[in-house]
């Protein structure tokens, strides 16, 4: 770092400085008429520096990323005298020198229990998807555009409120619905020790491993860690898929316990029950879901270097017909963050035409459903990579599907254009 650098860290640390009667002469080579004088004295009347041993600043030379960085701890521990721009500007020297910091001891992801309470994220996506005709059917085209934002409030060190914002799904073309803001998300996450965590409000919840429901959810849950044990309980409503826009008189109460275990750092082996009360909330085979009152399942992945496999079923008990699985491997390791990262995966489905398929995100069960009561099979390749740093494109392409009579369903394609910020 050279010194103009060295002289804009040290003015914007000075702020962070303690107001006092200037001492005499801190260092010897910086004298009361230097333009610096005044940052440098705050500076060593905070502690923040020390200056070399001789008594000099050398404020000429070049310092080094760690010595920045101690000025940085320095700095933090000052941290309740800054304003909200100064903590924000802590908050991007933290983030540019986190390798400097964690060697001194501090966690840069913990630092938001110290620099300001408030964090906003998001991501926004341009999506295009396409299903094909059928015989006479005409293929559809759609794209369409989201966007989001994340807020993250920090009560105290236990307890954080966290909240959503989302555009929903904006048609390009369709000026009959207008982008509507609205918090999709909005819940308390408190944690009850260091291996306990409560969430209460509208938050994302798995059934499993997500292939029967992994959305938001009303009500409570609770995650417990112990060694290579994880388990997760959480009772109330589901309010996505089927259950959107469901008044709660017809919406039935719902409960799940997900299981989980690392027997080593390559595999990892779940398991799934849940139970739901009766709601009057149509599925695709035409029958009320209050059938589903006991479900279960099991899933498992395992990863080696760049290669994952990974496979989950499930079952409603009571009821033929209701067994849905899936088995798929990928190549790769994607991260929306890391530029030119990459993975592609292959998964086959295999849903029983009374299978309890609430809301999925990994695939197009509920639009496939809609064409048939037969239950269907279908092939899906996919494939992900960074463009850029926080600019993903995702694609795949759902082929060969088919009932479990034989008949045909529609092929489809999606690709998304994602950002993360």
């Amino acid at each position: 770092m050279g010194s103009f650098k060295l002289r804009v860290s040290l003015t914007c640390m000075a702020m962070l400085g303690v107001t006092t009667a200037f001492a005499a002469n801190p260092f010897s080579d910086v004298t009361p008429d230097s333009w610096a004088y005044q940052a440098v004295d705050q500076l060593a009347t905070a502690g923040i520096i020390n200056g070399y041993p001789d008594g000099t600043f050398k404020g000429q030379k070049d310092i080094t990323r760690f010595e920045m960085a101690q000025m940085i701890a320095k700095g933090l521990a000052n941290q309740n005298r800054a304003n909200a721009e100064q903590q924000a500007m802590l908050n991007r020297l933290s983030d540019e020198f986190s390798n400097e910091l964690n060697n001194l001891g501090i966690r840069v992801n913990h630092l938001e229990d110290r620099v300001g309470n408030v964090q906003i994220t998001g991501d926004a996506r341009i999506a295009y998807a396409r299903k094909e005709g059928i015989g006479n059917q005409d293929s559809k085209d759609k794209f369409t555009t989201r966007a989001r934002l994340g807020i993250k409030a920090r009560v105290n060190k236990n307890t954080t409120v966290k909240a959503r914002i989302s555009s929903g799904s904006i048609e390009f073309g369709n000026s009959k619905k207008d982008a509507q803001a609205s918090f999709d998300r909005i819940y308390v996450e408190h944690k009850l020790n260091k291996n306990v965590t409560l969430d209460m409000g509208r938050f994302d919840q798995d059934f499993g491993n997500g292939l029967i429901y992994g959305s938001q959810f009303d009500g409570a849950s609770v995650t417990a860690t112990s060694g290579k044990w994880t388990i997760n309980g959480a009772y109330g409503y589901m309010t996505a898929g089927r259950f959107k826009k469901a008044d709660k008189e017809k919406n039935g109460e719902a409960g799940v316990v997900n299981v989980s275990v690392n027997p080593n750092k390559n595999f990892v082996l779940g398991a799934m029950y849940a139970r739901t009360g009766s709601a009057n909330v149509k599925m695709a085979n035409g029958k009320k879901n209050n059938e589903f009152r006991n479900i279960y399942g099991v899933n498992g992945s395992y990863t080696m270097g760049k290669l994952t496999l990974a496979g989950e079923w499930v079952k409603a008990s009571g009821l033929s017909d209701s067994d849905i699985w899936t088995l798929g491997a990928g190549w790769g390791k994607y991260k929306i963050d890391k530029a030119n990262s990459w993975r592609v995966r292959l998964n086959y489905f295999d849903q029983s035409k009374n299978a309890p398929v609430f809301k999925a995100l990994k695939y197009e069960s509920n639009d496939l459903m809609k064409r048939s009561n037969e239950g269907y099979k279908a092939w899906q390749i996919s494939g992900d990579y960074a463009l850029e740093k926080n600019i993903g494109i995702n694609m795949l392409y759902g082929f060969h599907v088919r009932t479990h009579e034989g008949n045909k369903v529609n092929n489809y394609y999606r690709a998304n254009l994602d950002f993360k910020f």
